[in-house]
């Protein structure tokens, strides 16, 4: 059963959710957390099938983003910091108050993972599933990338008198507020991304089970970029698979395809990761991605 709620942050935002409840519930609690320019309709195919799995799935949109629109885009404040530390956090508290003694699973898209350990709520989570996450900085994309976003950056000074950033015209992230993707381009100026300006206290102190994939077709996620992430989640116990197209069994491997590919093979094998006992983590015995790959 799928139903529309709306709950208000620490600052009076009004963000909308909806949830997904199963039939018979196995005691645990999803959190998707969308990317820079994605609304969690993009998600549908994904929760929906982790609800008949019998997940009690739960899906949001960012303020300024999707349902949790409430004005004009144009002029209207809102940053990453904000999604992280007010959305996020209202969203991981609403899990763990409404779904008690359940086991809460984040599963962060590009930035939604980026960002986790800047909720304070991030404590309750008990396990991290990070998609397409790396670090936001432009040292470590190839050379290309860096000078895309050079043009970009120019982009964004030229559309700065539209009150708002219009990536859906530009076919970069979709439309945002312009606290978004200014402060998205500071981290990505830093050596050390978003850590240059916070700390990384609550990422160290996640001691939970964490899985990262990231895909070859993702320009952000280089390897260097993706163990710069990882490296802040100090004690948590890491497994990360670096996958290509043809790993995935399909034709077209695109950026966010992970989500939108019904019946893709690596939902089986996640739902088996999220199901598996903590104490094979780190075990040879325990599951491995190749037995799900053709």
């Amino acid at each position: 059963m799928r139903s529309n709620k709306t709950i208000r942050t620490n600052d009076g935002t009004i963000i909308c959710v909806t949830c997904y409840t199963p039939v018979k519930q196995k005691g645990k609690v999803m959190i998707i957390a969308p990317g820079i320019g994605i609304t969690q309709a993009h998600y549908i195919s994904f929760a929906s099938h982790f609800c008949k799995e019998g997940f009690a799935v739960v899906t949001f949109d960012y303020r300024g983003m999707g349902r949790s629109r409430q004005q004009k885009l144009k002029g209207y404040r809102a940053n990453i910091y904000q999604w992280a530390v007010q959305d996020i956090n209202a969203i991981l508290l609403y899990a763990k108050n409404n779904y008690p003694g359940h086991e809460l699973i984040y599963t962060g898209h590009a930035t939604g993972g980026e960002i986790v350990g800047l909720a304070p709520a991030s404590q309750y989570i008990n396990r991290v599933i990070l998609i397409d996450s790396a670090l936001s900085s432009a040292q470590l994309w190839p050379w290309q990338f860096k000078i895309k976003f050079r043009l970009l950056k120019t982009t964004v000074l030229f559309t700065k008198m539209l009150g708002y950033f219009p990536g859906k015209y530009l076919n970069i992230f979709g439309n945002l507020p312009l606290g978004v993707i200014h402060q998205w381009i500071n981290w990505c100026e830093n050596l050390n991304g978003l850590f240059d300006d916070f700390p990384d206290n609550n990422y160290r102190k996640l001691n939970v089970p964490l899985l990262a994939l990231t895909f070859s077709d993702s320009w952000q996620c280089t390897p260097r970029a993706v163990k710069k992430l990882l490296n802040h989640f100090a004690n948590s116990m890491i497994t990360w698979f670096h996958i290509t197209p043809l790993d995935m069994r399909i034709k077209e491997a695109e950026y966010h395809a992970f989500f939108s590919v019904k019946g893709s093979v690596l939902w089986e094998w996640l739902s088996d990761w999220i199901n598996m006992k903590d104490e094979y983590f780190g075990d040879e015995k325990g599951i491995t991605l190749k037995r799900y790959m053709s």
